[in-house]
């Protein structure tokens, strides 16, 4: 396997990478400190989240601190306390690790996280589960805003196994995370049952997906190209819609104007019934 990584990252001289001490992010900043040698100027820092829902949590700190050390990365450690109400441990964990990753970036830095192609496989079948439309099947992009700079997976067009590979031949260590095999979580469910019966049947399952979130992010963009000016006529100078240049549109149309509005103003996206009561 070799060292590819992302060409957007060649013009980002200053990384902030989220580092959990797992496979996928061990591989991400092995393969990045190579990069920096290779790029004078290039300034990499790395982030680890402590959630404390594991009575490993510390060992993990002290692992990331350890490799950090070793390769001469500093490393900021975070510590979050998640409610104990609400959305459930998946939603809040990760919410809780990009507020932590938002509140770390300096000017300049861009975020970088090791997401792969496997995971992009299991959030398409996860916004498949919910329902999504073409945003929601359009599932990760290599590159999308965060924070007010960039966020930037470099690794998505590589399989865990290509990851595996890598650690292997570098004779990496990393931490194993025990709540990875508790299929209880649905994205742990899909990945320990349902994708590896997917791939004994069809070995590039994987490739088909991403392809597919591919192709509806592609769907979405045109979308946003063609419905710009049926926004900017539809939104008043307050940022609020009108109602009587929507009454002659179609449904679906009406709908999406009303879907990236709501996206404009950050706002959760409603389901197609909430749509239909928001219109009427």
């Amino acid at each position: 396997m070799t060292l590819t990584l992302n060409r957007q990252l060649l013009t980002s001289r200053q990384i902030l990478v989220a580092f959990s001490g797992g496979l996928d992010s061990t591989v991400l900043l092995h393969q990045l400190v190579q990069w920096r040698a290779e790029n004078p100027g290039v300034t990499l820092r790395a982030i680890h989240v402590h959630h404390g829902l594991s009575a490993n949590a510390d060992a993990w700190v002290m692992h990331c601190e350890n490799i950090c050390q070793q390769w001469q990365v500093p490393l900021v450690v975070e510590r979050v306390q998640l409610a104990q109400e609400g959305l459930g441990i998946e939603a809040q964990a990760r919410q809780a690790r990009y507020q932590a990753f938002a509140r770390n970036l300096l000017p300049g830095e861009v975020l970088v996280t090791a997401q792969h192609l496997d995971d992009q496989c299991e959030t398409f079948l996860l916004a498949l589960k919910r329902g999504s439309g073409p945003a929601g099947l359009s599932a990760m992009a290599e590159v999308s805003e965060f924070a007010g700079t960039r966020l930037i997976r470099p690794l998505l067009a590589r399989t865990r196994g290509e990851l595996m590979q890598w650690a292997r031949q570098y004779d990496l260590r990393w931490i194993e995370d025990e709540s990875n095999q508790d299929d209880s979580y649905d994205r742990n469910f899909l990945r320990l049952r349902v994708v590896p019966l997917l791939q004994q049947r069809w070995p590039h399952f994987a490739e088909a997906t991403a392809r597919s979130a591919a192709l509806c992010a592609e769907q979405e963009s045109l979308l946003d190209e063609l419905l710009a000016d049926d926004i900017a006529h539809c939104q008043t100078s307050q940022g609020t819609l009108q109602i009587a240049p929507m009454l002659a549109m179609s449904d679906a149309r009406r709908a999406a104007i009303i879907r990236r509005w709501l996206a404009g103003k950050n706002a959760p996206m409603p389901s197609r019934d909430a749509l239909v009561r928001i219109w009427q």
